[in-house]
């Protein structure tokens, strides 16, 4: 028998006659902290191959792309479903350590396609390694996606690791600036050459942001195109723009610039950037030139973010509050229902910065 069949049967008999599956607590405590694991594993030859094996020729760039994969990681080895139809990462991994005869397996990335080639990105794993990664069958527990445990349970654990992030940036703010900073979310267009841009919506003859704008990326700030924070009262409600931004960090592949109170941004200066994969550098950070007319259909001049100076001030703790779950992106998506609850509550204060198109 194949040791990786020999592996995942034993695992299910164990799984089955010692592990208290009845308790749904206990049921999606066991399958974050194992993902966690797998998806660090994931995340780290990830990083082999497109950040340390240079994959695209500049280190921005493989940054940027590294990221887009590290989203599709995050979401498909987080998600308990194990789909066929689409071939994600759990069905790809689940079926090939269950059948496959060669030490190693090719994980695909499908959709996501290597810059510069016609061919979807691929990872060539060795079976040894993703066993040792903490490697369990997800898939055939149905109760964690069929009875809704997952879904239930996930906002619980993902809000309190929002808060836990907040804090975090609050305290890091305060840090580095006394508690005022001014922050940018550049947008990932998902094209190799341009990478990162600010967005700022067009104006129409009346002054007004037009609807086209209003009715994409909802998440981006729209009067001005930045968040000015304070943070230095206690009670401040500005915390809630930092929620906002772990947010965003969860469901896209943005990248959040966090800068000295009033910087501009085209003044070269970060205190710090980071998106869902690390803390980056000046020089980790892609954005090519381009006409600003990229996003016109949908009534956006782009404009290319150039950073060469990272304050002296700055300092980072550990990397452990990359590794969690995230949030599902798309039409009826967590992220998108996310969204909802702040544009279905006019009291939220992130409605002053955030504008949803409303039909006359």
């Amino acid at each position: 028998m194949r040791m990786a069949e020999h592996f995942g049967n034993s695992y299910l008999d164990y799984y089955a006659n010692h592990l208290d599956i009845s308790n749904d607590q206990l049921l999606m405590k066991q399958f974050v902290e194992s993902q966690t694991e797998l998806f660090k594993f994931i995340k780290s030859e990830i990083k082999k191959k497109v950040v340390t094996g240079n994959l695209l020729g500049s280190r921005a760039k493989n940054n940027w792309f590294a990221t887009r994969l590290i989203q599709r990681a995050r979401q498909d080895i987080y998600s308990p479903r194990s789909e066929a139809a689409v071939k994600n990462l759990r069905w790809q991994l689940e079926t090939l350590l269950k059948s496959s005869h060669d030490p190693t397996i090719e994980l695909i990335f499908r959709g996501i396609k290597t810059p510069g080639s016609a061919n979807d990105f691929f990872l060539r794993l060795s079976q040894i390694s993703v066993l040792k990664s903490d490697f369990r069958l997800w898939g055939h527990q149905r109760r964690l996606s069929d009875d809704s445990v997952f879904t239930n349970l996930k906002p619980a654990y993902v809000n309190q690791y929002i808060q836990d992030t907040t804090d975090y940036l609050r305290t890091f703010i305060k840090a580095l600036t006394g508690g005022k900073a001014r922050i940018f979310i550049l947008t990932d267009t998902g094209d190799a050459n341009l990478g990162y841009q600010y967005l700022v919506p067009q104006l129409n003859r009346e002054g007004a942001i037009y609807k086209e704008a209003l009715k994409s990326r909802e998440w981006i700030p729209k009067g001005p195109s930045y968040f000015d924070v304070d943070l230095t009262s206690k009670n401040s409600q500005d915390r809630k723009i930092l929620e906002h931004l772990v947010n965003v960090m969860l469901g896209t592949t943005d990248l959040i610039v966090i800068k000295e109170e009033g910087g501009a941004i085209d003044d070269g200066e970060m205190l710090c950037a980071f998106n869902q994969y690390k803390f980056l550098r000046p020089n980790d950070i892609h954005s090519g030139p381009s006409s600003g007319k990229v996003y016109d259909a949908y009534k956006y001049n782009n404009y290319q973010v150039t950073i060469t100076a990272q304050s002296i001030k700055f300092y980072k703790r550990g990397s452990a509050w990359f590794n969690y779950m995230g949030w599902s992106f798309g039409p009826g998506s967590d992220f998108h229902n996310y969204l909802n609850s702040i544009f279905n509550d006019p009291s939220n204060y992130l409605n002053q910065f955030l504008i949803r198109y409303t039909p006359p």
